[in-house]
């Protein structure tokens, strides 16, 4: 498959694309027809390419180094777009060309191959102009998604800080397991929805609540409420891939104040 775009001399081909604070990072995820890609962006005040060059990422296979989509513009530099983008394809020995390219077609920028990451079907993070500092939007055949402030450096801020990841998670997890067992007609087809109440009801070890669990209770919590308590509980104690806790990674009381935002176990 052709590109139509012209190669520059000048051009530099260097943009982290992993680590902690990657400027462009690609997640994965599986569909019934495919996968789904989403890029991330945050690149470097440093860098001085033009605002209004175009950023496209095409997807290539490694069997034969053929490409399998066309090229899919995200914006520009200056303003750049994270979108979620579905492609009928294999993930197998997919690879990723990402180009930035300026207004008379120069490429300013070739970073190939990026490899993907699996994308979490959990919750996802972006930042857009909001009004509070963190919201979390939930919708029916979508990753729930916690949309931070633009231009305070939350999300960064969350894969530094485990004592901010922790009072995110947990809230996050609250607010999304509320509204999809409040509302299960209207997420009655959603994937996600069914994959996060089994993911948590193998956790708590019991059934979910119904939407009447959460008009019945005692003075302080209703039935339904203590489920998802039980839940986000059972979410913190339960070790990941690296035999780490949530709970065990949140600073204690033994932790200054001053030090309880970077602390790191």
């Amino acid at each position: 498959m052709g590109v139509s775009t012209f190669n520059y001399t000048g051009r530099k081909d260097f943009l982290r694309t992993g680590g902690d604070n990657p400027e462009v990072e690609i997640k994965i995820y599986d569909t019934d027809n495919g996968i789904k890609f989403e890029p991330f962006f945050n690149f470097d005040k440093k860098r001085d390419f033009p605002g209004d060059s175009k950023i496209r990422i095409q997807l290539y296979s490694t069997s034969g180094d053929n490409f399998v989509s066309t090229p899919f513009d995200f914006g520009t530099v200056e303003n750049p777009l994270s979108e979620i983008k579905d492609v009928e394809t294999s993930r197998d020995g997919l690879n990723f060309s990402f180009k930035i390219v300026d207004k008379n077609k120069n490429i300013l920028c070739l970073i190939e191959p990026i490899k993907p990451k699996q994308g979490s079907t959990l919750l996802k993070y972006a930042e857009r102009e909001q009004d509070g500092i963190f919201e979390i939007e939930v919708s029916p055949d979508e990753i729930p998604t916690v949309y931070f402030k633009k231009n305070y450096g939350l999300k960064v801020l969350l894969k530094e800080s485990n004592f901010f990841k922790v009072f995110i998670f947990t809230a996050a997890i609250n607010q999304v397991l509320t509204k999809y067992l409040l509302m299960p007609d209207e997420f009655q087809d959603c994937e996600y929805q069914k994959n996060w109440v089994k993911h948590f009801s193998e956790l708590v070890g019991r059934k979910p609540p119904s939407k009447s669990d959460f008009y019945s209770g005692d003075e302080n919590f209703t039935e339904g409420e203590k489920w998802i308590n039980d839940a986000v509980s059972r979410f913190t104690e339960k070790p990941n891939k690296k035999n780490l806790k949530l709970i065990d990674i949140m600073p204690n009381e033994d932790i200054e104040p001053n030090k309880k935002l970077l602390w790191k176990k």
